[in-house]
């Protein structure tokens, strides 16, 4: 399995796509490959680049999942890739599962990557960390926090660079060591961007099971929106399963002080609601996307709510 990226041109409402491109080759055996819901970005010098997960298997037959970046040799080229930088071996039984990637100036950045130690059970324990690219050589491994494994469902963490103060916002949601009262955490990396420029975490509400982020560029300094999930239900089992589901609250951050949440949807079993998705610049009217969830489990509906400035969210 290859990680590959195409191009295309809109013309008509229409896209005409370029031939694939290999980003990223597993070169050690059939039993390599790279991707696992790569996180794209533009760099400061406009080339592309990628967080993703280095899946192989050892000479015990093992399987790991390890954290990878690449990046595209020159701006607008997506047909030639640096060969893939493999950060670290992670120690058993740890696994990668989320990541994300924020290019910085001057050819620096910070990727952060969720670990679990169990694929796909909820409840296994796990890590945030952060890899810092100072532009000559990677730091080691920063620990920011405990995660409880949960993964394929809730999005557990999210990471923003704030245009102006060029401050990197991340929110997460800490292990609490049992399967309800999870912590939203609040932290920030500032100028320089060293290992020891994170501030301490901030406890910005409880008991949640998923979390999402945009940012408002109109104001100066940028607002953040932040898009969390109230627990209400869990699929049962000793860890529960994978669908987490709650009611969905939005908090603002004006780079000073969290406003009060609000409920972001208002509606017949909004209890259910799961798997937001949040537009990026949440400028005037902006959009989320979630799935709501049937009292069986098993059956999920897209939705889309409507936020607009100064009325109440509406939902299709």
């Amino acid at each position: 399995m290859h990680l590959m990226i195409r191009s295309g041109t809109i013309a008509n409402g229409d896209i005409t796509w370029s031939a694939p491109s290999i980003v990223a080759r597993g070169k050690l055996s059939p039993r390599e490959s790279y991707g696992y819901y790569p996180d794209t970005m533009i760099e400061e010098d406009g080339r592309l680049s990628f967080t993703c997960r280095h899946y192989y298997v050892d000479e015990s037959s093992k399987p790991h999942l390890d954290p990878a970046f690449v990046v595209a040799t020159k701006p607008g080229d997506i047909t030639d890739w640096q060969a893939p930088v493999n950060l670290i071996t992670l120690p058993e039984p740890q696994m990668i599962d989320g990541h994300e990637n924020i290019p910085l100036s001057e050819g620096r950045r910070v990727l952060i990557y969720r670990t679990h130690n169990q694929v796909y059970k909820a409840g296994t324990p796990g890590n945030f960390y952060a890899f810092h690219w100072d532009g000559a050589e990677w730091s080691k491994p920063v620990d920011l926090g405990n995660s409880d494994g949960i993964n394929g469902s809730d999005k557990r963490f999210c990471a923003m660079f704030g245009p102006g103060t060029g401050i990197v916002h991340l929110m997460y949601i800490e292990d609490s060591g049992t399967l309800w009262k999870n912590e939203l955490r609040y932290r920030t990396l500032s100028p320089p961007y060293g290992v020891s420029d994170w501030s301490s975490p901030a406890t910005i509400a409880e008991n949640v099971f998923t979390t999402t982020m945009g940012m408002d560029t109109s104001s100066k300094p940028a607002r953040i929106a932040v898009v969390y999930g109230d627990q209400k239900y869990t699929p049962g089992g000793r860890w529960g399963g994978r669908q987490h589901t709650g009611e969905l609250y939005m908090k603002w951050f004006d780079g000073k002080f969290w406003q009060s949440g609000c409920q972001l949807i208002s509606e017949p079993g909004d209890e259910r609601a799961w798997y937001p998705s949040v537009s990026q610049d949440v400028s005037g009217t902006f959009g989320v996307l979630y799935l709501k969830g049937q009292p069986n489990g098993k059956i999920f509906e897209l939705r889309f709510a409507l936020v607009e400035p100064g009325s109440k969210t509406k939902s299709n």
